[in-house]
């Protein structure tokens, strides 16, 4: 009984003393941005956006090319962490640049971009598709966690954020930090520091420009963050420029259909008004953006929840020609693209 009990005390104490080293090192590694940054950006070339021109949009979490139609994850109460194989995250990834080029856009507005992270074999994944595209690119950080670590097996090394691609010329490109929603010790060092990826392209013969604010907001319960986003891109608007803010709001659309199959699983609160009346909330009400990971899509529909989490909100300058959420079916992604088309007029 007292080797048992010897035993039972080094096991504990060493499973404690791993636990307080995970500790220790979550919080001295902990991304630790400013709240206002200079984004990562490129210029190839470019050109600057007219008045009166079209602009082809596309929104798309691609939940970093590891969440494919036959994926699972423990955030859902799914089995499974990530993709492991490599040929599947380099299959999801060319599926993926094979949508986006097939859809010739003139702006890409892309979420949950891996650039060193063990769960997608340190593909630089925004250069991957930079290159795929041949487009100026601008990056900012949501997570950057040299070490996650849980559940089991271990997440270990995860860099991600937002980029943006177009062809046009950068006026300029800024990580504006969000409130941090994520508030439990010792998950809020290395759980995502979501922010606003703030791309500004100037318009001909004007002081104005046509400002991309890209995004990808918390499960969260409280409105800390998109009451933060309104307000940046209400004083975007009063100083005359064009506001597009795309992305994934983790939050319905009011008036969105929920599809549910288990009432256990995430259920997204309803989307706040925090923009005027004139503001455009932009989402499609036929096909549903994400769906949840507590099984695999395929074979599984009537098992899993569908939502509309994804879209665009534009100021009243900016004028709505057309939108859909593309229906991929979750194929490379647990989300599936939305599609916006608008027109820049004086």
């Amino acid at each position: 009984m007292k080797n048992f009990l010897r035993i039972l005390i080094v096991v504990v104490s060493a499973l404690l003393l791993i636990g307080l080293v995970a500790c220790a090192i979550m919080m001295t590694t902990s991304y630790k941005p400013e709240s206002i940054e200079q984004a990562k950006y490129t210029v190839i070339e470019g050109n600057t956006i007219s008045y009166g021109d079209y602009l082809d949009i596309i929104t798309w979490n691609i939940a970093h090319a590891g969440l494919d139609n036959e994926k699972a994850h423990f955030t859902d109460k799914g089995k499974g962490v990530e993709a492991i194989e490599s040929e599947e995250i380099r299959q999801n990834l060319m599926g993926i640049n094979e949508t986006l080029n097939y859809y010739n856009a003139d702006v890409y507005m892309i979420q949950d971009v891996d650039t060193k992270s063990t769960r997608t074999i340190a593909i630089n994944e925004a250069e991957n598709i930079k290159n795929q595209l041949g487009l100026n690119y601008a990056f900012a950080y949501d997570q950057k966690s040299p070490f996650v670590p849980y559940p089991w097996p271990i997440q270990g090394r995860i860099e991600s954020g937002n980029a943006t691609f177009s062809p046009f010329i950068i006026g300029s490109a800024h990580r504006v930090s969000l409130p941090q929603t994520q508030t439990i010790f010792p998950l809020k060092y290395s759980e995502p520091k979501r922010s606003m990826l703030i791309v500004r392209n100037p318009i001909t013969d004007s002081s104005k420009n046509v400002v991309f604010i890209n995004v990808n907001l918390d499960r969260s319960k409280n409105d800390d963050q998109i009451k933060a986003l309104s307000e940046t891109a209400k004083a975007e608007y009063e100083k005359g420029n064009y506001v597009i803010i795309g992305g994934t709001f983790n939050k319905s659309f009011n008036g969105a259909q929920k599809n549910i199959n288990d009432k256990s699983l995430w259920d997204p609160q309803i989307l706040t008004d925090y923009f005027s009346n004139d503001w455009e909330y932009i989402y499609d009400d036929t096909t549903p953006s994400v769906r949840t990971l507590n099984t695999p899509y395929l074979n599984n529909m009537d098992k899993v929840n569908t939502y509309t989490v994804d879209g665009f909100i534009c100021s009243p300058n900016v004028k709505i020609q057309m939108y859909e959420t593309v229906n991929e079916e979750f194929f490379y992604s647990s989300h599936n693209p939305v599609h916006l088309v608008v027109k820049i007029e004086r």
